[in-house]
């Protein structure tokens, strides 16, 4: 993703594995496939692929442009006090910041007690709020 590319999945609940990483914006920006469907032969991945719109694709690159900086890790500079690549990205949250707020949301939350009882865990969890701001084309 870092690097532009389009993730394809293959099942819907990868759309939900990093809520805090991946807010509103995954659905623009990846392609699901049915897995079964790939499995048993019934379409073709590859094709399946190509006849995709050009201007689609041109959209889902605009939005992981937007939110790649989500699933980055920023190297900090040697005072460990701002990211390298500040220049670039300004404010803009890691990923590394996004799991630490995302932490601290759950702990504040009062559920993090949960985390010790997975079966007590709600079956599909969502960030209770963006956690990752998008950093819009003008500004990189």
């Amino acid at each position: 993703m870092l690097l532009g590319c389009i993730p394809v999945l293959f099942h819907p609940r990868q759309r939900v594995q990093w809520p805090w990483h991946w807010g509103s914006w995954v659905k623009r920006a990846t392609v699901l496939l049915d897995l079964s469907e790939v499995v048993d032969g019934r379409i073709d991945p590859i094709e399946k692929l190509r006849r995709i719109s050009p201007t689609r694709v041109a959209s889902m690159q605009r939005a992981i442009a937007e939110n790649a900086h989500c699933v980055h890790y920023t190297e900090l500079d040697g005072n460990a006090t701002r990211p390298i690549d500040a220049g670039t990205l300004g404010s803009a949250p890691d990923a590394f910041r996004i799991t630490l707020e995302g932490a601290w949301e759950l702990a504040q939350s009062g559920d993090a007690w949960r985390m010790l009882r997975p079966n007590l865990l709600p079956r599909h969890r969502r960030a209770r709020r963006e956690l990752c701001p998008p950093v819009p084309l003008a500004r990189l």
